[in-house]
Formats: C-alpha cells, sequence, structure tokens
C-alpha cells in the first residue's frame, strides 16, 4: 500500500527519537509539507468547507504539519527530553503556491491571503524569496519573545555547537547563543547576508545589510 511521504519520514523522525533517547543526537526532520503536488490522505476538518479543492488540501497539509510538530514535542516531554532539546523550525525559502494554483507568479491567494507583504516569492531573490519564518524552542533556557535579529539558516550550525558545548565545523555562520539566551549586546553581527540566483529566473543579485534590502536582476 502506498504511503505519504510525509508519514514515512515522520514515523521514522520520532523512531529516532525513541532510539536516541539515552544519548546526545540530532535530528534533521525534512518534512514535504506543504508543497505541491499537493495530495493528502485525507481532508479532516477541511472536507465540508466551500474553498476549492486545492485550498482544502493545502489547509489540511499545514494542519498535519502543525499535528506532527507537535507530537515530535509531546515525544520530548514523554521522554523527559524537553528542556534537554533545542528544537529548531524553518522554511526553506519564501511563498510560492502558484505552481499548484494555476495562478501569476507570487499573486496572493484569495480565499487564505497568506502571502505578506514582501515582494517576489520563491525562485525570486526579491525579499519574499528569501525571508522565511525561523522559530527556536528550548524550555527553561530560551524565553519566548519576537526578535528583529537578521540572520540566515547557516547560522544554525554554529549556534547549536555553541549550545552543545561542542567546537563548530568552519562556516559562514554566526552563533546567535547569545541573542537566544537574552544577551542581545554580546550577539556579533554578519556585516551584510548576500544571495545569488542562476536557476529559472535571470541572473540576480541580492544583500541585505540591516534594515536596508538591495536587489538586482542582470
Amino acid at each position: 500500500k502506498a504511503k505519504n511521504s510525509q508519514t514515512l519520514i515522520h514515523a521514522a523522525g520520532l523512531d529516532f527519537i525513541r532510539r536516541s533517547k539515552d544519548r546526545p543526537f540530532c535530528l534533521y526532520y525534512a518534512t514535504q509539507l506543504p508543497h505541491g503536488p499537493v495530495v493528502i490522505p485525507n481532508l479532516g476538518a477541511y472536507k465540508d468547507k466551500d474553498w476549492p479543492l486545492k485550498n482544502k488540501e493545502w489547509a489540511a497539509m499545514v494542519s498535519w504539519l502543525d499535528q506532527c510538530v507537535g507530537e515530535i514535542m509531546a515525544l520530548l516531554r514523554e521522554l523527559n527530553l524537553e528542556q534537554q532539546t533545542i528544537v529548531c523550525f524553518a522554511s526553506d525559502n519564501g511563498y510560492s503556491q502558484w505552481g499548484y494554483f494555476a495562478r501569476k507568479p507570487w499573486s496572493d491567494d484569495p480565499l487564505f491571503q497568506n502571502k505578506g507583504p514582501w515582494p517576489g516569492g520563491k525562485f525570486a531573490l526579491y525579499e519574499g524569496g528569501c525571508r522565511v519564518p525561523f522559530f527556536v524552542s528550548w524550555p527553561g533556557h530560551i524565553a519566548a519573545r519576537a526578535r528583529g535579529h537578521v540572520c540566515a539558516l547557516y547560522d544554525v550550525m554554529p549556534t547549536l555547537a555553541e549550545l552543545a558545548g561542542i567546537p563548530s565545523p568552519p562556516t559562514d555562520g554566526i552563533s546567535l547563543a547569545p541573542e537566544l539566551l537574552g544577551k542581545p549586546d554580546q550577539q556579533k553581527k554578519h556585516d551584510y547576508l548576500y544571495w545569488e540566483n542562476g536557476t529559472k529566473l535571470p541572473h540576480g543579485q541580492a544583500a541585505r545589510f540591516g534594515p536596508w534590502y538591495a536587489m538586482r536582476e542582470h
């Protein structure tokens, strides 16, 4: 019987945590949710909504992801690992959906209105393609709050290494440990962040300098 990839990924992730509970571990949980093609085992609470089918499927995907994250956090609590485990959650790119919803590139969804205010999206170097959500949870160590510190996903490796008390391999990243632990005055900052794109769209470059974002296509 065929299974959705998320079913397999989630089962493997939970099993890895259980098998690793007595030693330090690192789990990279590369979920496929939400993503196209928009296929979901069931529509759940959205089955009878007066919505287009693809919107129901997308909403069900997001709810399924939420459920899976909740099950991971619940397992960490069950194993008494919650305060010993740092959980990072991030997207890998900005707004998409257009490839699966037959809309013009990066146009907002008329029902969900979930694009946000930034121009562009996935594959583009406008801020809408490079800005992503990023959350870090470590109960008892990181206080719940929102911060405006500018960082990149390649900062995760040195951050986790410092918090774990081990050397970090060479990277372009800067540890976010001071920011996360409530010591922003000790936090080092990037002079700039840089992106370059040579794939599906015309070649482009973009850079972030503090509050400023610059982009050009050529």
